[in-house]
C-alpha cells in the first residue's frame, strides 16, 4: 500500500494498469450478469472510474482507480475488494 501525501486516504496497488484493462474486457466477455467499464475521469489525468453494473439491479457500484506509471491503484480497500471479487467470480466461471 502507498499512502497519499497530505491525505488520509490509502492507495491499494491492484497491479499493472494494462492487466486491469485486460481483466475488464475478459469480465465483459464472460457475461456473468455484470458489465464492467474502466473509463478516464473527466478533467483528471491518470484517474479512472471502475464501474460494476449488475444487469438485474437498478444500481451499480463504482470506484476510483489511479494510474501511476504502469501500475493501477485503487483509491480505497473497498474499490480493491470490488475488483478482486469480480476477478474471483470470473475465475469460478472459467
Amino acid at each position: 500500500m502507498a499512502k497519499m501525501a497530505d491525505n488520509a486516504q490509502v492507495l491499494v496497488e491492484v497491479g499493472r494498469f494494462k492487466d486491469l484493462e485486460t481483466l475488464v474486457g475478459l469480465l465483459n466477455k464472460a457475461q456473468m450478469g455484470f458489465s464492467y467499464s474502466l473509463s478516464p475521469a473527466e478533467g483528471a489525468r491518470g484517474h479512472y472510474l471502475f464501474v460494476e453494473d449488475e444487469e438485474k439491479a437498478d444500481s451499480y457500484s463504482c470506484g476510483m482507480v489511479f494510474k501511476i506509471g504502469t501500475k493501477a491503484y485503487a483509491l480505497s480497500d473497498d474499490v480493491y475488494q470490488m475488483i478482486m471479487k469480480a476477478y474471483l467470480r470470473f475465475k469460478k466461471s472459467t
